[in-house]
């Protein structure tokens, strides 16, 4: 995934606009609200702890920005099927209702295909700013 993403990002990449982390979210040292935008993938399956990833991922979220989440579920499904994920949940529901559970926003999913291959991608908004709050 990390050779996929540089190769699409690269001008983003070397413009300092993007940065790629990789590692646990409940561990990658971020401060609040410094996020613009999340991506990840299949990364729910293994966090042992959803409610405290995603309000982890809220955390860090600047406020209005989106986060995507892919999958292949025909994929996990297979995976299950053999045998593997033992102990995971692989459906996408848990992992939607924990992000609504914490504040996002229009937490959905969508079927897209690219190059011939289709996938999931879930869709949240980090809550805007309160109008109420004092600057």
């Amino acid at each position: 995934m990390q050779k996929v993403a540089r190769k699409r990002l690269g001008p983003e990449l070397a413009s300092g606009r993007v940065h790629l982390l990789q590692g646990s979210v409940e561990c990658i040292p971020l401060p609040d609200h410094c996020i613009d935008g999340v991506f990840h993938s299949n990364c729910h399956l293994y966090w042992p702890d959803m409610a405290t990833a995603t309000a982890e991922l809220f955390r860090v979220m600047t406020p209005g920005a989106r986060m995507l989440a892919t999958c292949d579920l025909g994929f996990l499904h297979h995976g299950v099927e053999q045998g593997f994920f033992k102990g995971v949940t692989v459906e996408p529901e848990p992992y939607m209702q924990a992000l609504r559970a914490v504040g996002f926003l229009g937490v959905s999913m969508e079927d897209l295909t690219d190059e011939g291959k289709s996938f999931q991608v879930i869709y949240a908004t980090s809550p805007p700013p309160s109008t109420t709050e004092n600057s």
